[in-house]
């Protein structure tokens, strides 16, 4: 089993996790002749490609992650190896091999980053995907995604559910201590301090608690408590300002 696959096990009970998962749920279960797409969007950190990548694992779905350089045909070319089959021939062709490969296996499709086929356009053809062959179609990118699909009508109106990913909470950062700073324990006043300085990024928040068991190994240390932790400065994340009148 793989070190991804270990760490999913751990905190798939995260609150993004869930949701997902739940939204997913929803979509597979909807009533024959309604719409079968979903939105999940949040900010950078929030754990919305890890909530996809468990989803794909643990409910067998494809998972696309799209690329800024991406095109609609490579788009297709890559769906159809994550679906096992061989890519070949024009646009057409591989957007019929697509549809009648997900019509057969029902699938889900969680596109990541899907602002990139929002900014390409062609966020019309995932939108053929979904007609053609009924699978849910779950679209997950940032904040503004939802608010950028309407500029499609075609598409916002197949969107059944739209959901926000949220910033973590306690028990979100509890579940994320387990796994980057596993073997120490973490007093609630500082995990508390580590969550709110982040503002809930569960990326920005697995950094710190990643320094934090660094701090404690290096020191030998079983455990850390926020008064022992002090004013310890956490890794800087913004650029370091010019500095002037060094000699070379």
């Amino acid at each position: 089993m793989s070190q991804n696959m270990q760490t999913g096990n751990l905190i798939q009970p995260l609150r993004n996790v869930a949701a997902l998962v739940k939204l997913n749920n929803d979509i597979s279960k909807r009533q024959e002749g309604l719409p079968g797409m979903g939105v999940f969007s949040g900010y950078p950190g929030y754990g919305k490609t890890f909530a996809a990548q468990h989803c794909a694992a643990a409910l067998g779905a494809v998972h696309i992650s799209l690329l800024k350089s991406w095109t609609a045909k490579f788009f297709l070319e890559q769906l159809l190896i994550e679906l096992n089959v061989t890519p070949k021939g024009s646009l057409a062709k591989l957007e019929q091999m697509a549809c009648e490969k997900l019509l057969r296996t029902q699938r889900t499709v969680l596109v990541d980053e899907a602002d990139f086929a929002v900014s390409k356009g062609y966020i019309e053809i995932i939108r053929d995907l979904h007609d053609v062959s009924a699978v849910p179609v779950i679209l997950i990118g940032m904040e503004e995604l939802p608010q950028r699909l309407t500029q499609w009508e075609q598409v916002d109106s197949r969107v059944a559910a739209y959901v926000q990913a949220l910033p973590a909470d306690l028990r979100d950062g509890q579940l994320l201590a387990s796994v980057y700073a596993s073997g120490i324990e973490i007093d609630k006043a500082l995990l508390a301090h580590v969550i709110d300085r982040n503002t809930g990024s569960a990326r920005m928040i697995a950094k710190d608690l990643d320094q934090i068991k660094k701090h404690c190994l290096l020191n030998n240390l079983k455990n850390m408590t926020r008064k022992e932790w002090g004013k310890t400065p956490f890794q800087g994340r913004s650029a370091p300002t010019v500095r002037k009148g060094l000699l070379f």
